[in-house]
């Protein structure tokens, strides 16, 4: 993550939220304007793909001609509880360094442990075992550089 190259301050490095770019678009964008130096265009509130009208990307399958706040909250009705403990598991570190507060208890044996109905046994050995190496890597472990950015 690019939280992880930084300097002990990231004073080159800014964070944007995504609910707050969603339900604030202007303010976030002019922030991110100000932050590069460059001048703030209504035109950058317009959902564009090489400059051409682009109608989105969504897993929801949404279709949208401008910034729409809707897909904010999607994940709040599409996940299970042992859907978000496994993400909260893996994203517990990151999400408190960037002011998310977890929804889950910490017990992330528990969550780690389950083999979820849709999952096959293959599937389920593959992930534990990345999840062990990510672990040992210390690719869950939130870098003391954030600064100002987080």
């Amino acid at each position: 993550m690019a939280l992880q190259a930084g300097s002990k301050t990231a004073d080159w490095l800014k964070v944007v939220r995504f609910e707050n770019l969603l339900h604030n678009p202007e303010a976030e964008m002019r922030s991110v304007c100000d932050f590069l130096g460059v001048d703030f265009h209504p035109g950058q509130l317009v959902p564009t793909k090489i400059g051409k009208a682009w109608r989105g990307n969504s897993g929801g399958k949404d279709r949208f001609q401008e910034i729409d706040a809707t897909p904010a909250e999607r994940w709040r009705s599409v996940l299970s509880a042992k859907e978000l403990g496994w993400v909260e598991m893996h994203c517990r570190g990151w999400m408190t360094a960037l002011g998310y507060a977890p929804l889950t208890s910490s017990d992330s044996l528990r969550h780690w442990l389950r083999k979820y109905g849709e999952e096959s046994w293959g599937g389920y050995l593959t992930d534990r075992r990345r999840s062990l190496r990510d672990r040992v890597a210390g690719r869950w472990e939130v870098p003391q550089v954030c600064g100002n950015a987080c």
